[in-house]
């Protein structure tokens, strides 16, 4: 048995009593006889408060942050690449494309938009031919769209010289509710597909620029992936839109000018009419017939390619800025009718040419004499 004396807690704070001391016994049988609990002073209690309540207006709003909502577009698209995997995986190597470009009538502009093109993911190899008209380029599928070159090609000015192709009996909204997508993907998803140039989605139809593909392994891929998207008994016929083209469009906004030089003079001297009608008639024509232009010089400055469209934009804009009204019309229409002037001359000699060398005989037969004939003779 160990014994162990504790001093008590109230030891030292009176000097004349004496500490009072206790034994605990500390046994592994027995349990101690007596033990002194100990104290605990007791506070006075305090009078209990009222509970207040603060007033609403000064209370902190606590906001919730919404939760983000998945983009359904995001998905849409990762299900649908899913869906053409196999595909995918099919469409890679190096592979050669062609197709006519117009528009392009100066060896200058062709070395622009080479090296523009080039400039792309994917491109091995390009040539645009001022000559011929038409562009050819090298193109790693697994990393690049032949649809991209396109745009940027048209976005300079040279649209592709390719017929447009109608899907019969589908609508956009169709094939996007049954592959669970919206229209913005199902283009971007169409226009991913080898060989498919551009796409429209307008007037409740599907319109597709497509290349024949003179490799049958692409082809097949290319149809695989058409068949995925727009159903096996998909059909494709001649498009019957009449639309105009870009340089119909340039060509109309250019004659437009002629009548609109003329009113703004004529405004431009009668007191009795406000000069706030001139300038907006020239603004409308601006905008009309050198919208191309624009669009042109824009493209220019993002493929880091230095064209005339720039400064004749820029031409324009210090028109504008010096309220010359008739000045800018006259810029804006005298480089539609230079553009189609040009596209019309090239398009004759490119004609000429061409007649010249379908005149060639296709086949030639090549007679040799024999040593035996050329000795005796």
């Amino acid at each position: 048995m160990n014994h162990h004396v504790q001093a008590g807690p109230l030891d030292g704070l009176f000097m004349d009593e004496e500490p009072e001391e206790f034994l605990i016994l500390d046994d592994d049988d027995e349990t101690p006889v007596s033990q002194k609990p100990e104290e605990t002073p007791v506070l006075p209690s305090m009078p209990k408060l009222p509970s207040l309540k603060m007033p609403g207006f000064l209370r902190p709003k606590t906001s919730k942050k919404p939760e983000p909502k998945p983009e359904p577009t995001i998905e849409a698209v990762a299900e649908s690449a899913a869906g053409v995997l196999d595909a995918d995986l099919a469409a890679d190597g190096v592979h050669e494309f062609e197709w006519g470009i117009r528009g392009m009538d100066c060896p200058d502009c062709a070395m622009k938009a080479t090296r523009a093109v080039s400039r792309l993911p994917g491109i091995e190899q390009c040539r645009v031919s001022a000559t011929e008209g038409s562009v050819r380029l090298s193109l790693d599928v697994g990393k690049g769209q032949v649809s991209r070159a396109s745009a940027v090609l048209e976005n300079l000015g040279h649209s592709p010289e390719v017929d447009w192709l109608s899907v019969v009996g589908l609508t956009p909204r169709e094939v996007a509710a049954r592959l669970g997508i919206e229209r913005r993907a199902l283009r971007s998803s169409l226009m991913d597909i080898p060989g498919v140039l551009n796409v429209r989605l307008d007037d409740g139809r599907i319109e597709l620029q497509k290349l024949w593909l003179g490799d049958m392994r692409l082809r097949e891929v290319s149809d695989q992936r058409l068949n995925k998207m727009l159903g096996s008994d998909y059909s494709l016929a001649p498009s019957k839109s009449s639309r105009l083209r870009p340089d119909q469009i340039r060509l109309l906004g250019a004659a437009m000018t002629v009548p609109l030089i003329l009113g703004v003079i004529a405004i431009e001297q009668i007191p009795a009419i406000p000069n706030i009608m001139a300038a907006m008639i020239a603004i409308f024509g601006v905008l009309f017939a050198g919208y191309q232009m624009f669009q042109e010089a824009f493209a220019s400055i993002q493929n880091r390619v230095l064209g005339f469209q720039i400064l004749t934009s820029l031409a324009v804009f210090g028109a504008v800025y010096l309220q010359e009204w008739a000045e800018a019309l006259m810029v804006v229409g005298l480089v539609g009718f230079a553009s189609h002037l040009e596209n019309r001359a090239l398009f004759r000699a490119r004609e000429s040419m061409q007649g010249g060398l379908d005149r060639l005989p296709r086949r030639a037969r090549l007679l040799e004499s024999r040593p035996a004939e050329s000795e005796g003779r």
